[in-house]
């Protein structure tokens, strides 16, 4: 397989993953600090009502490992296009220095490294079918993250973090997201009841003094009611991102714990991730 071959593989794959955005192949932006043209092997653009969201991939048909060079080249070029998201992916793999050096970025720019079998691998494990009782939803892990259905203490139908953590070191960092479903009998029942429910529960339960409540419109499959809701509070050192869509008898929601610095990136992934859902009821029969 040449590297033509190897950029086709890789584009097929991603295309079947981003069939609703906007995906091509040998793309060109001119760079902000550079002043020149960046030749981009895929480019993919995904939008939300958070705005516009850029993923850009680098195919690496290598002989060997890619390593930190590698890695600290493409991050330089993510930020002089300004590209969200970044993707290398090297037939050989990584040294463990590129990929700590992926995950690891002081500006913020989200970077991850897959083999083309990691990939494969990847795409067909980041989904999950988190149900309570006849309430369903199909989710899509945000970028670089997994879906973890293990049961914890913390009450919710599964948890997600990003890609090579630990469930304790995703909390230990601080950023990390889980999935849960409100069940109520009354239809009227609204996504701004639950979210009242949870603000006195931040403040009695947690003994945490909000300081800010924002909510914004989002959007998702098939048309339901679905907002976002961001909270800053005095004593917790996190920003909580929630998001809720509406079922007739539940609301499904999503929170996501994020760091200040990363509150752009996060409120934009719980647009993705709600863009993306898809609740559904199932029939619990009995016998």
């Amino acid at each position: 397989m040449d590297w033509k071959d190897y950029e086709d593989q890789v584009f097929e794959m991603l295309s079947t993953q981003h069939r609703h955005d906007y995906i091509t192949k040998n793309h060109k932006i001119k760079g902000r600090y550079s002043n020149r043209s960046r030749q981009i092997d895929i480019f993919i653009k995904n939008n939300t009502k958070a705005g516009d969201s850029t993923i850009v991939v680098d195919c690496k048909h290598y002989n060997k490992k890619i390593n930190i060079k590698t890695v600290e080249s493409f991050i330089s070029m993510i930020d002089d296009i300004g590209a969200d998201y970044g993707i290398i992916i090297s037939d050989l793999g990584y040294t463990k220095s590129a990929i700590h050096r992926a995950f690891n970025n002081p500006k913020g720019i989200e970077l991850d490294i897959f083999s083309l079998n990691e990939l494969y691998d990847y795409m067909h494990a980041e989904s999950a079918m988190p149900y309570a009782g006849d309430n369903m939803a199909l989710i899509l892990a945000p970028f670089g993250w997994i879906v973890d259905g293990k049961k914890r203490d913390i009450p919710a139908v599964c948890h997600l973090y990003k890609r090579g953590l630990t469930f304790e070191e995703a909390l230990a960092s601080g950023e990390f997201a889980y999935v849960n479903f409100w069940k109520s009998d009354d239809p009227n029942f609204s996504i701004e009841e639950l979210s009242r429910i949870q603000e006195k529960n931040i403040l009695n339960i947690y003994n945490q003094k909000i300081d800010k409540v924002e909510f914004y419109d989002a959007e998702c499959k098939f048309g339901q009611d679905a907002k976002i809701r961001v909270i800053k509070t005095a004593n917790y050192p996190f920003i909580e991102i929630t998001g809720f869509i509406k079922f007739s008898d539940s609301i499904f929601f999503y929170v996501c714990n994020s760091l200040p610095l990363y509150e752009k990136r996060n409120l934009r992934k719980t647009h993705v991730f709600l863009k993306n859902a898809l609740p559904f009821k199932v029939n619990i029969s009995h016998g």
